[in-house]
């Protein structure tokens, strides 16, 4: 039989856990859970501030874009830099 009690209750989201648990083992997965619930539980007084939330929903979304447009981006300037230099256009 259940017995009644007061408890509190913290939810918390672990920043690029889906991420990285895709790359990991089901074991090492676990070990990094363990070491996490484990830990010394600091909470802070304040909640994250609006830049904070826009930053860590904008920074995937960044990186991507640089991924796939930096490399075609940086070779087209480099080779319009050496164009420039070798042909001798000002």
């Amino acid at each position: 039989s259940g017995k009644d009690q007061i408890v509190s209750i913290m939810f918390s989201d672990v920043r690029g856990f889906t991420t990285m648990a895709e790359t990991m083992g089901a074991r090492d997965t676990v070990s990094v859970l363990n070491a996490y619930f484990t830990a010394p539980l600091v909470i802070r007084n304040t909640l994250p501030c609006f830049e904070d939330v826009v930053r860590e929903a904008l920074q995937p979304v960044i990186q991507q874009w640089l991924d796939a447009t930096l490399p075609k981006m940086v070779e087209r300037l480099v080779r319009t830099e050496v164009e420039r230099v070798v042909g001798g256009v000002a």
